[in-house]
C-alpha cells in the first residue's frame, strides 16, 4: 500500500525521469560519457524522491524513528551531488585533481555533518515525540547547495560563452528558474519537495545539450556544417563580416604522419580561432581543413584585428592557416561576400607557399 501510495503521487516524475531515460537510449548525438551523468543524475533524483516521500511517512509516527533523521540527511547530502554530477556534463577537459577536491569539499564536509546531526544537533535534530528542531546550523544545507549552484551557472557562462546567445539564454533559463520556485516552494509553500522541479530542470537541461552537440562538430567543437547553412538560412541578413580560413598540411599530416596527429592538429587550429575570434563571433568548421567566421556589426578594422590575433595564437603552435575576410553591407548579397573572403584566403595561401619556397621550404597545399 505504502509503494501503490508513492506510485500515485510521484506520476509524473517518474513518467518524466524514465522518458529520460528512453531519450538517452536513442540519442545519437550525445557521447557515452554524458549518456552515463545523465543516467546517474536520474538515479539520484529517483532516490531523493524515495528518501523524501518516507521521510514524509515517518512524520506521522507518534514517537521518532531512526528513520526520520537518516532519511533528511540524505536528502540534504542528494542535492548537491546532483548538482556535481551535472557539472561534469559540462566539464570538456579534466580538472586537475586539487580543483576537483576542492569543488568536492563543501559536500565531502557536509555528509557527515548530516548524519551525526541528530546527535550532535549542527544542523537539525528531532525530539522524541518526533518534532523537528533546528540546530546551530540550520540552513547550512542551502547554503552549501547555493555554493554549487553559483559553480554550476559560472561553468555553464563559461563554456555557453563561445557559442550562441539563445543557448546562454536557454541554459541560465534552465537553472535560474527552477531555482527561483524551489526557493519560494521552501519559504512559502506547504512542502519542501522540489523534485519534480529539478528533474523537470534536469530533462530540458538533456534537450538544451542534445540539440547542442547536433549543432556541434564532435572533434573541434565548433560550430559544424549543418548549422552553417542553418544559421545562414536564419540570421544570413544580420551576417556583416566573413573570414575564411584554411588550415596548411593537414593532409600531409593524415598522410604521413597519420590521422591521429590530423586530429591533433584540428583541435589547436580551433582552439587558436576561439581565442582570436572575439566577442560575437560564429566560428564553423565546414570541411576538413576549412573554416569560417561569420560576424555582426563587423567592420575592416575589426575583421583585421580578429585575423591578427588568430594568427597570433596560432605562433603558439606548429601549425599555419591562410586567411581572408570581406565585409558585407546590409542587402549585398552573402555568397558574393563568402566567395570573395574565399578568393583573398587562396592568396594568401599561394603568397604564404611562395613565401616558404623561396626560403627553401615546403607548405603543402590542400590537394582536391
Amino acid at each position: 500500500m505504502l509503494i501503490l501510495d508513492y506510485l500515485i503521487n510521484n506520476g509524473i516524475l517518474l513518467f518524466e525521469l524514465v522518458g529520460l531515460l528512453i531519450m538517452v537510449r536513442i540519442s545519437a548525438h550525445i557521447s557515452q560519457r554524458i549518456k552515463r551523468l545523465t543516467v546517474a543524475a536520474v538515479a539520484l533524483l529517483f532516490l531523493q524522491s524515495l528518501a523524501f516521500y518516507f521521510e514524509q511517512w515517518t512524520q506521522t509516527f507518534e514517537t521518532l524513528s531512526v528513520l526520520r533523521p537518516l532519511l533528511t540527511a540524505f536528502v540534504y547530502s542528494v542535492y548537491p551531488a546532483i548538482l556535481l554530477v551535472m557539472m561534469q556534463i559540462i566539464n570538456d577537459r579534466k580538472l586537475s585533481k586539487v580543483k576537483w577536491a576542492l569543488m568536492l569539499l563543501p559536500e565531502i564536509v557536509s555528509v557527515p555533518v548530516y548524519f551525526s546531526s541528530q546527535w550532535l544537533h549542527l544542523v537539525c535534530f528531532y525530539t522524541n515525540d518526533n518534532k523537528y528542531t533546528g540546530g546551530f546550523f540550520p540552513y547550512w544545507p542551502y547554503v552549501v547547495f547555493g555554493i554549487y549552484l553559483v559553480i554550476f551557472v559560472v561553468r555553464n557562462i563559461l563554456y555557453f560563452k563561445n557559442y550562441s546567445r539563445m543557448e546562454k539564454i536557454a541554459s541560465l533559463y534552465i537553472i535560474i528558474v527552477p531555482t527561483v520556485c524551489a526557493v519560494l516552494i521552501l519559504f512559502f509553500g506547504a512542502a519542501d519537495n522540489t523534485c519534480d522541479l529539478f528533474t523537470a530542470s534536469i530533462l530540458l537541461y538533456y534537450l538544451l545539450m542534445y540539440i547542442h552537440m547536433s549543432r556541434v562538430d564532435s572533434l573541434t567543437r565548433l560550430f559544424n556544417r549543418q548549422s552553417y547553412y542553418q544559421d545562414i538560412k536564419h540570421y544570413g541578413n544580420s551576417i556583416s563580416g566573413i573570414i575564411s580560413i584554411d588550415m596548411n598540411e593537414l593532409k600531409y599530416l593524415n598522410d604521413n604522419i597519420g590521422h591521429e596527429a590530423g586530429d591533433t592538429a584540428l583541435k589547436a587550429v580551433s582552439r587558436a580561432i576561439i581565442a582570436g575570434c572575439g566577442e560575437g563571433a560564429s566560428a564553423y568548421r565546414i570541411g576538413g581543413d576549412e573554416f569560417i567566421v561569420f560576424y555582426n556589426n563587423a567592420d575592416e578594422n575589426k575583421l583585421a584585428s580578429a585575423v591578427a590575433a588568430m594568427r597570433k595564437e596560432l605562433d603558439k603552435t606548429p601549425y599555419t592557416c591562410a586567411f581572408g575576410y570581406a565585409l558585407r553591407s546590409r542587402g549585398d548579397d552573402l555568397e558574393e561576400a563568402i566567395t570573395e573572403a574565399d578568393g583573398k584566403m587562396y592568396e594568401n595561401k599561394a603568397a604564404m607557399k611562395k613565401e616558404m619556397a623561396e626560403k627553401g621550404e615546403i607548405l603543402h597545399l590542400r590537394q582536391d
